[in-house]
């Protein structure tokens, strides 16, 4: 979906549940959620702020389900000190 705002488009990711409230609509009020990664800027739209709640909550749970996954198939300790400094003496 492409949105105008001040003369500008923005192409926002929609849920069906947010098309089904702004059907037929010429004008509506979305919230937003902007991600931003090396290989993307994606813009998602929500008709609430319920909805954008949930979409945030299922972000947070994966990403974490993610770093979970990524430790235990790793030799990594998930209390490593990444910022401890060693000396090799030869």
């Amino acid at each position: 979906m492409v949105v105008e705002a001040a003369g500008v488009g923005y192409h926002l990711i929609i849920s069906l549940q947010t098309y089904s409230a702004i059907e037929g609509q010429s004008e509506a009020k979305l919230y937003t959620h902007f991600i931003v990664r090396e290989d993307a800027q994606i813009l998602y739209g929500f008709y609430d702020k319920v909805e954008r709640e949930l979409f945030r909550l299922m972000l947070f749970f994966n990403s974490k389900f993610f770093i979970q996954q990524v430790y235990k198939h790793t030799n990594i300790p998930t209390n490593y000190n990444y910022n401890k400094t060693t000396t090799n003496k030869l």
